[in-house]
């Protein structure tokens, strides 16, 4: 298992062509939204010492603020910051804030309170976790477990009262990509079976497992399926009301793939609204307003986070770290 941590060099040529119907889309959902950005920056500070960094870019003012430091045992770094609370989530080894891998049993979640300054562990049974985002009172996650360590699981943890709940899917199967829907309130997953994959690495084959979008409700239930991909690696979805852009590759490795395209449809009705050959990263979200789409990435020698725009086909630099490399960004956006 592998979170991707590196920055992606993309070079995006989009022909006026491949926006099919773009102009069908309607942008307008009619909500006022707090919107920002919660990234989390990694940076070495010495010899097996690295810090992590949550920070907030308000996407208004356009100004970036630190919001919690510390230090990471774990294997990846990764937070997110969540205004409404006033919150951290982050994760380290278990029951270890130090700068050292200690091997005390897996990698796990915690939630700092800013505003008590208090600090909360939430789970204890993790090997690893490769995602995490705040919705109200819940916080979904994509985490590695001890059943089966080599594919990762949908989870969702009730803040209000600490329970856990997992997808209802047989231990082999895995995804490392999570899109939510805040406007409709639904969690989209590209689906792959992690036993497949290995079967393919070990036959030192560069053709992926079969890849399959679902979406599910915020129960983890009402399960459907969306599209599938035989023998494509679904690379990247990001979703909101009712979109969703999702990229596709023809090899496991991005060295090896000799084709790539990416789609943006319509899940009301299936339509493809704009289709091009180049690929999106996995780290990326639509805008809510949806015009575009957010990324991280490279553009020149600008490496932090872009904002893709639909209509005029451009990008546009968004932040980016003074020290460091950012390692994951979440867009939040709260209901006012």
């Amino acid at each position: 298992m592998k979170h991707k941590i590196v920055f992606i060099l993309l070079s995006f040529v989009v022909l006026a062509s491949s926006v099919i119907c773009y102009d069908k889309l309607n942008t307008d959902n009619g909500q006022k939204t707090n919107e920002y950005l919660s990234f989390t920056v990694y940076d070495s500070l010495g010899v097996n010492q690295i810090e992590g960094t949550i920070c907030k870019y308000d996407l208004q003012s356009k100004e970036v603020s630190e919001r919690f430091k510390f230090p990471i045992s774990a294997m990846y770094a990764l937070g997110v910051y969540d205004e409404k609370t006033n919150s951290v989530y982050y994760c380290n080894e278990n029951d270890n804030h130090s700068f050292e891998r200690k091997h005390t049993g897996g990698d796990q979640l915690y939630v700092h309170n800013l505003t008590t300054g208090s600090d909360r562990k939430l789970t204890d049974d993790l090997v690893a976790v490769n995602d995490i985002i705040p919705v109200d009172d819940i916080l979904f996650v994509l985490v590695s477990r001890p059943q089966n360590s080599h594919s990762v699981a949908l989870g969702k943890i009730d803040l209000s009262d600490g329970s856990i709940q997992y997808w209802d899917e047989p231990y082999e199967t895995s995804s490392r990509l999570l899109s939510i829907d805040r406007v409709q309130k639904r969690l989209y997953v590209a689906i792959y079976d992690e036993e497949e994959e290995y079967a393919s690495i070990l036959a030192n084959s560069i053709v992926p497992p079969t890849y399959t979008i679902y979406s599910y409700d915020y129960n983890l239930g009402d399960k459907r399926k969306i599209l599938c991909e035989e023998n494509k690696l679904i690379r990247s979805v990001y979703t909101t009301d009712n979109l969703m852009l999702y990229s596709i590759g023809d090899a496991l490795t991005q060295s090896c793939t000799t084709h790539t395209f990416t789609r943006l449809i319509d899940l009301n009705t299936m339509d493809t609204l704009l289709e091009t050959d180049d690929s999106f990263p996995e780290d990326g979200c639509l805008s809510t307003d949806k015009k575009g789409a957010y990324f991280l990435g490279t553009l020149n020698d600008f490496e932090g986070i872009i904002y893709y725009d639909f209509e005029t086909q451009e990008y546009t630099p968004v932040v980016k770290s003074d020290y460091g490399a950012i390692a994951n960004f979440e867009l939040i956006s709260e209901d006012k």
